[in-house]
């Protein structure tokens, strides 16, 4: 994954870092996205669950501002809310991965 505005450290002073985070061997059958409801919204909403394969062939133009992010056991998941041309409103999006490599964040320094 590359990001347009880099990441963020998490030591202090917390700047904001340019470079990619690597995730090796992603098992590719196990991974996928949710796109979850509109910014904001709470209660019930119709989701939608696709393979990461399909998400990269259908969304080529997008932004993904990840807020949160979870892991453990070989498995990582990237919640937060994406932004597309293909998508009216901005709508959360939670992006789950199983990995059997290492995560390397690279930096551009």
């Amino acid at each position: 994954m590359e990001f347009c505005h880099g990441y963020v450290s998490t030591n202090p002073p917390y700047q904001q870092i340019d470079g990619k985070v690597i995730i090796e061997n992603v098992d590719l059958d196990s991974a996928c996205i949710l796109f979850l409801s509109e910014l904001g919204k709470y209660g019930e909403f119709n989701g939608k669950k696709i393979s990461l394969k399909e998400f990269v062939k259908e969304y080529d133009d997008f932004y993904f501002e990840i807020l949160d992010e979870l892991y453990g056991y070989n498995q990582v998941e990237y919640i937060g809310y994406i932004r597309s041309p293909k998508i009216d409103e901005l709508t959360q999006m939670s992006l789950s991965l199983y990995f059997s490599g290492d995560i390397v964040y690279e930096t551009d320094e």
